[in-house]
């Protein structure tokens, strides 16, 4: 890929555009597998809880609550958060407060507060 990016040859683009949906494809594909460790792949690779992930991660500022992303979910409270703890390996408001950290400490270092 950082040949590709480098070399910046005819259809450069194109070709690391589908080297990256490989990539991804082979990441949702090992997140998918029972065996494999709880971790964010896992979450997004699920149809109902990558709702949600993508509902904190899209506007982290919402006052989300369990009930709230349980319902983007189409699941109950108690579901989504067993299910979320399973696949993610956190409580989703866990994986809220680390999401908004994270765009803070990018904000500081950018210089934004």
């Amino acid at each position: 890929m950082r040949n590709e990016a480098q070399d910046e040859r005819a259809a450069w683009e194109m070709v690391l555009g589908r080297l990256l949906d490989v990539l991804l494809i082979e990441a949702l594909r090992a997140a998918a597998d029972n065996a494999a460790p709880p971790r964010l792949l896992r979450g997004l690779a699920d149809a109902r809880l990558g709702s949600a992930m993508r509902c904190i991660r899209g506007d982290p500022r919402h006052g989300w609550t369990v009930e709230r992303l349980a319902n983007e979910a189409s699941m109950s409270r108690s579901v989504f958060f067993n299910r979320f703890r399973r696949e993610v390996g956190v409580a989703p408001l866990e994986y809220l407060l680390s999401w908004s950290m994270a765009l803070a400490r990018k904000m500081r270092a950018r210089g934004r507060c």
